[in-house]
């Protein structure tokens, strides 16, 4: 079997890529995010990157420029690009049996994927674009926000793409009823939660003395990962200024600037922006407790992350996180808008040590299961059956 795989961005696509690698079935990896760590992974030979967005996409993060130039906007121009890049050179590969396209970049590459007789799988890592959109809106409208979130173009071409389509690969089972609301039908889509990179994350192995409570949060800042609702939590649970802290680690959104005057910033919330992978490693294995109170995610892999390094994790029904959760043995889930039900799981892992730890050891067993290979194994089993290779 012959993969073309294209992912403007990391998302797990270098992760997909290798386990494509292992088969002896990656034709090629179209990204404009390859670095020379990747290739230790990935061999050049098998990657196409395109450099216009690449310098594009590190000008944007670099400068920072999220804080002045709506996401959206920028990504839209940038995806745009990179969309027909992919669909430039599908045109000169050989026998191509199967094309696995990240939503955004498929519309102008399927034409030359039919062309060649392959079939198309879409990857999407959030909900149906219709959903995504009336999810993110609703909370801009809770502050007066006029955003734009979502592209109409965009979205019509999500639309499309969907259709054009052989089958749609979803990350989870919240994912996957955001598309059978829309009326997409159910045997077009494949459920298949993302793996753990789970020789890296895990617990530290030495034992610590007893130390301050950290309730430790990863991802982009902003009103869709639910910080609102967190900081609010956080200040209800009034927990000792000396004795707890939360820690935000990720990059400050437009959104969450604009609102943020009218947000509880108690003196024990720390901002740490971006960081490195061990940096991030590191954070988790100081934590006491992890959370992710996002209004909208496909599956978001820090769950995991959390997990596998020992973490009682908190984590909203729109996360994923019910597909790796069982809620009260490997985690604690709760409906993203109750900020009553958040600030009651952050008092639990506060006053019940010895329980969240036990939680989190009970997380990190379940969370063995979602290793890469076994990822690796459940899509290519997918692949196979769609291209008739078996």
């Amino acid at each position: 079997m012959k993969v073309i795989v294209a992912s403007g961005g990391r998302f797990h696509a270098y992760a997909l890529a290798q386990q494509l690698i292992k088969r002896q079935a990656l034709q090629r990896l179209y990204t404009f995010d390859y670095t020379t760590r990747d290739a230790q992974k990935v061999p050049p030979a098998l990657v196409n990157c395109n450099q216009i967005c690449r310098l594009l996409n590190t000008f944007f993060e670099k400068g920072r420029l999220g804080r002045i130039i709506n996401r959206t906007t920028f990504n839209s121009f940038k995806d745009r690009i990179f969309e027909r890049a992919v669909a430039h050179g599908l045109a000169k590969e050989q026998d191509v049996d199967l094309l696995v396209s990240w939503s955004g970049f498929l519309h102008t590459s399927a034409t030359q994927a039919r062309n060649k007789g392959a079939k198309i799988i879409l990857e999407t890592g959030s909900c149906h674009t219709d959903t995504q959109k009336a999810l993110i809106q609703e909370e801009y409208a809770r502050y007066g926000l006029n955003l734009n979130s979502h592209n109409e173009k965009r979205q019509a071409q999500a639309r499309l793409e969907y259709q054009e389509a052989d089958l749609i690969m979803a990350p989870s089972s919240f994912v996957q009823q955001s598309f059978l609301q829309r009326g997409i039908n159910p045997a077009k889509i494949a459920v298949v939660p993302y793996g753990v990179d789970l020789t890296f994350f895990k617990p530290l192995t030495e034992k610590r003395a007893p130390k301050k409570f950290i309730l430790l949060f990863v991802g982009m800042v902003s009103l869709q990962k639910g910080l609102h609702y967190l900081l609010h939590a956080w200040q209800q649970a009034q927990l000792p200024l000396h004795e707890a802290e939360l820690v935000i680690v990720g990059a400050l959104q437009k959104d969450f600037l604009l609102i943020k005057h009218n947000l509880p910033l108690s003196s024990n919330i720390r901002f740490v922006g971006g960081i490195n992978r061990e940096a991030l490693r590191s954070m988790y294995q100081q934590a006491t407790a992890f959370v992710l109170p996002s209004i909208q995610e496909g599956l978001a892999m820090v769950i995991g992350e959390a997990m596998a390094s020992g973490l009682p994790v908190i984590v909203s029904t729109h996360t994923g996180g019910e597909d790796l959760v069982t809620h009260g043995h490997s985690g604690l889930l709760y409906n993203p808008y109750d900020i009553n039900a958040l600030t009651t799981h952050i008092l639990w892992c506060y006053n019940k040590r010895s329980e969240a730890a036990t939680m989190g050891l009970n997380g990190h067993k379940r969370i063995q299961a979602f290793s890469w290979d076994a990822y690796g194994t459940q899509v290519f089993t997918i692949y196979k059956q769609l291209v008739g290779h078996e």
